[in-house]
């Protein structure tokens, strides 16, 4: 079942090289983590920035 709800962005953690840990607090299941691939070239769809705490996702 795919369900899109918002989210923020709790805090990250660096796990290896190119992996994030990333908890995020969501509308209709709380509190989640996840582990993100992130990229190392500038023009991926998933940005960095979008990690940062506080930011709505």
């Amino acid at each position: 079942m795919l369900v899109k709800t918002n989210a923020i962005v709790l805090r990250t953690i660096k796990y290896g090289d190119a992996k994030v840990i990333a908890d995020l607090l969501t509308e209709h299941f709380g509190r989640l983590s996840f582990a993100c691939n992130m990229p190392r070239t500038n023009k991926a769809k998933i940005k960095r920035q979008l990690f940062q705490p506080l930011t709505l996702l």
